[in-house]
């Protein structure tokens, strides 16, 4: 952000007087990305869908945003307007403003999980990771053939982006049998 302004990274807080106004800052800037632009597609299942995998792809590019959120609550603007917009689509499903609300609370904290799981997969992928002291634990384990599902699991290579929508598809698929019409 410094770089942007033309400035040292200190002297920001010529003008902050806090780290943390900084964070939030830094938070709602990029919020801004993950608003789709409008109009959201009607459908709420599309709107929904569509609002999630821009969130995923700002959160893949700024991935200390999870870590700064889990840390406390994103109140600016355009953090503002994401949560609009996430409840928006909910609300076409035309449910309660409480149903809506737990909707957006699902997928939220579906795409949180799957997200902070992704984030460990690249990290290790780029060297990141615990290191080989764990692989080489985990390799071994899983060559002892006392977990063959976990064995099976990790020889098959699975897609991220297809495993990300398959997911999300099997939750809203859930949301439609209890609330579509």
């Amino acid at each position: 952000m410094a770089n942007e302004l033309g400035v040292r990274a200190m002297s920001l807080y010529n003008h902050i007087e806090r780290k943390e106004d900084l964070l939030d800052l830094m938070f709602d800037e990029v919020a801004q990305q993950m608003v789709v632009d409008e109009p959201l597609p009607e459908d709420w299942r599309e709107a929904i869908t569509a609002i999630a995998q821009k969130e995923r792809e700002i959160l893949l590019r700024h991935p200390w945003m999870v870590d700064l959120a889990a840390r406390r609550p994103q109140v600016g603007p355009n953090a503002l307007k994401h949560g609009e917009q996430s409840l928006a689509a909910a609300c076409r499903l035309d449910v309660s403003m409480k149903v809506a609300a737990h909707i957006v609370t699902a997928v939220d904290r579906y795409m949180t999980g799957y997200f902070v799981r992704e984030r460990l997969l690249r990290d290790k992928q780029d060297g990141q990771g615990e290191g080989s002291v764990i692989e080489s634990y985990m390799r071994e384990m899983l060559a002892s053939a006392r977990f063959p599902y976990l064995a099976r699991a990790s020889e098959e290579s699975v897609d991220s982006q297809e495993s990300f929508e398959e997911g999300l598809g099997w939750l809203l698929d859930g949301i439609e049998r209890q609330y579509g019409r």
